[in-house]
């Protein structure tokens, strides 16, 4: 019924070899008879390549799942202070849900924010692909957190709405 894996979060550093591995295995990097994998081989050296356009592309989905967010956030922030027959009695209920959206914006534009790593982690596309790996895993933690946070303030929206509305 429920698929294994990381749902709303990215996996621990432990496991991020498990994955490396997956995924060259997917695009058919060359493995030695002990497991380990043959860098020399053509086959690898495109696996590589391979393997950092699929994060490339997990990054980019993330970036638009980041946005849509903001977007998402921007309106309720109208909502919430176009709604003053609701709010004005309640002004610590319209602070606490300011909050929780602004921090969820901030975190969701750090995680846009774009940092070049040295020069020499261009080399290959093996440093690029690790660089690239933690960086989806970073971008991940943000998105999470960033949910969690504006899912919050939509509920408190609701029950503020039902239960606490100005008379």
């Amino acid at each position: 019924m429920f698929r294994k894996g990381y749902i709303l979060t990215a996996p621990k550093k432990e496991k991020k070899g498990e994955y490396t591995t997956a995924l060259l295995r997917r695009y058919g990097a060359a493995f030695q008879n002990n497991g380990v994998v043959d860098s020399d081989a053509d086959a690898t050296k495109r696996a590589w390549e391979y393997a950092f356009q699929y994060l490339d592309r997990v990054v980019d989905r993330q970036i638009s799942k980041a946005s849509g967010l903001l977007t998402f956030n921007s309106i309720l922030l109208v909502v919430l202070y176009g709604q003053d027959a609701l709010f004005k009695c309640r002004e610590p209920w319209r602070i606490v849900l300011t909050t929780l959206l602004i921090v969820s914006c901030f975190i969701m534009l750090d995680m846009l924010y774009v940092n070049w790593s040295d020069p020499s982690n261009f080399e290959s596309a093996k440093k690029d692909f690790e660089g690239s790996l933690d960086i989806c895993s970073s971008r991940t933690r943000h998105l999470f957190l960033s949910l969690v946070l504006s899912s919050l303030a939509v509920l408190i929206m609701l029950f503020a709405e039902y239960k606490f509305a100005c008379k």
